[in-house]
């Protein structure tokens, strides 16, 4: 397994790591507390404060006003909940989303207290704990320290593990799990010991409370212990210890599997968004260059741009010889390892979208447990060249850290990202109302019932005068029209529902679509 190389370590690679590993940190801290907490992070504080949604919508939903501080309640601890609370509100409304990041993220907010910076401080801790373990990781395959030194800065660096690590998701703790998942499977099929194997098992375990697509990684790694079994059929053992590891999980994993079976219409209501008419492969093809080529540039000239995709091409291009140069190593089972557990993800999700027409391969987060091994192949290939004393390894390692310094620093600078759909644009339509005085935001749960994520997400930004008129399904026309009447009002429709638009038709009052890109109407009488 091991190539049994000792690469001598150049001291500037030290100083590097040292330079690269401060800015990993700052990157990931900087500006935290001014990005957009968008509708997936309202949930995040829904899930651990808790609340459920409906509880939450049925008591502002109620055709009265309302102030920020009312709504501001529900983002701070139910009182008198605890921890099933949390996990009651998953297992109701969400449960494609086990509970083990959001009952880790109660405790830590209850310490550090319930806040956007407070919550985000997690997932950047999970996310800077990765990279030891993609360093022991990198040893296992390589026994090369240049090599492992390389996939920690590519790590530390990557603009998307960023872009995620300052997200109050349980992204960053997925990938943790997964290269730790990696570390023991590799440990294991060097040295069969029960320690390993159970190890392997608790670590696959935790996985599977964390997300429910932590179960691509299992496929990747059952696809590596086939082909592992076929090349060394005397090591079956393996086979059977990996069974029984996997019926260990499984045991472990039913209480949750219940819920999700029991509630599985909810979760897949909740999923249906990527549900299409049809494949436009097209966009697809576009959508899967840039996440494969985001670990290491985040860079673009416009979505439709073709510049953008020839400057990701060259990322593309250099991570397949990468791939090509492990499998010239003549190191069978890096190689094998390492393609497994990047393609065998993304195909279990293109095969299903290809036979249910559904987009969830072109949805990055999905994919972002797959791209460790990315890191891995390149930091390889760079330590390859440099190790010969190529000038080509130097340019191209600059190269990569240019491009991701690049992305990261625009990152740093901009409240919100590609990413945060649909709460892209947010922070502008918070400082659109909080430009006048008296305003009055008039919204319901809109057409696909998701209002409540965002209206949760403006209010951080919101001033404390900001008031919301917030209607029930079919809205009250009489005290729509008193606050309609209301002497020297500003008002706002924030992403109204067909029916609410419907309602405010009878009234004597213009209705400019003020703000098109976040949905947002400017009311005159």
């Amino acid at each position: 397994m091991k190539a049994n190389i000792n690469y001598k370590t150049p001291n500037w690679l030290l100083i590097l790591l040292a330079i690269i590993l401060t800015l990993g940190v700052v990157f990931r801290l900087a500006n935290i507390d001014k990005k957009i907490y968008w509708h997936d992070e309202s949930y995040t504080t829904i899930r651990t404060t808790g609340y459920q949604a409906k509880e939450i919508a049925d008591t502002i939903f109620q055709n009265r006003l309302l102030s920020t501080t009312e709504l501001g309640k529900f983002q701070q601890l139910k009182p008198e909940s605890n921890v099933f609370d949390t996990i009651q509100s998953l297992a109701k409304e969400d449960p494609q989303h086990p509970p083990l990041y959001f009952i880790i993220s109660r405790y830590w907010e209850k310490i550090f207290g319930f806040s956007p910076v407070s919550s985000r401080s997690l997932a950047i801790f999970f996310s800077l704990l990765s990279l030891p373990f993609i360093y022991y990781l990198s040893l296992e395959l390589f026994a090369a320290k240049l090599t492992a030194i390389l996939a920690v800065i590519l790590l530390a660096l990557s603009p998307v593990d960023i872009i995620f690590a300052q997200m109050s998701r349980q992204y960053s703790l997925l990938v943790l799990l997964t290269i730790i998942s990696q570390l023991m499977l590799l440990k294991c099929l060097k040295k069969r010991t029960l320690v390993n194997w159970s190890l392997y098992t608790f670590s696959n375990t935790l996985g599977l409370y964390t997300h429910l697509f932590f179960i691509l990684n299992l496929f990747a790694q059952a696809a590596l212990i086939i082909w592992y079994l076929v090349m060394k059929p005397e090591r079956k053992n393996n086979l059977i210890f990996f069974l029984l590891s996997g019926l260990t999980m499984i045991i472990l994993y039913i209480p949750w599997l219940q819920v999700f079976l029991t509630n599985s219409q909810k979760a897949f209501n909740s999923t249906s968004w990527a549900a299409v008419n049809y494949l436009d492969w097209g966009l697809f093809g576009k959508l899967w260059l840039l996440t494969f080529t985001s670990p290491f540039s985040d860079s673009d000239f416009g979505f439709n741009n073709i510049f953008t995709y020839i400057y990701r091409l060259i990322f593309l291009i250099l991570i397949i010889y990468a791939f090509y140069r492990v499998y010239r190593y003549n190191n069978p089972m890096a190689f094998t390892f390492l393609i497994t557990s990047t393609l065998v993800p993304f195909l279990a999700l293109v095969i299903p979208d290809l036979i249910l027409t559904t987009t969830r391969s072109t949805v990055t987060r999905y994919l972002i447990a797959s791209f460790p091994t990315i890191y891995i192949t390149v930091a390889f290939f760079l330590s390859q060249l440099l190790n010969q004393g190529r000038i080509s390894g130097k340019i191209i390692l600059t190269f990569l850290l240019t491009a991701s310094i690049v992305s990261n620093f625009n990152n740093a600078l901009s409240e919100t990202s590609w990413a945060k759909v649909p709460s892209y644009w947010n922070g502008e339509v918070a400082r659109k109302i909080n430009a006048v005085p008296n305003a009055i935001i008039i919204s319901d749960e809109g057409n696909d019932w998701t209002n409540l994520g965002d209206l949760l997400s403006l209010n951080y930004r919101l001033n404390a005068d900001v008031q919301y008129f917030l209607t029930t399904t079919n809205p009250d026309t009489d005290k729509l029209k008193e606050v309609l009447e209301i002497p020297r009002v500003n008002l706002f429709l924030f992403r109204p529902s067909n029916r609410l638009l419907l309602a405010l038709d009878q009234f004597d009052i213009r209705l400019d679509y003020f703000y098109p890109y976040g949905q947002l109407w400017r009311g005159k009488k």
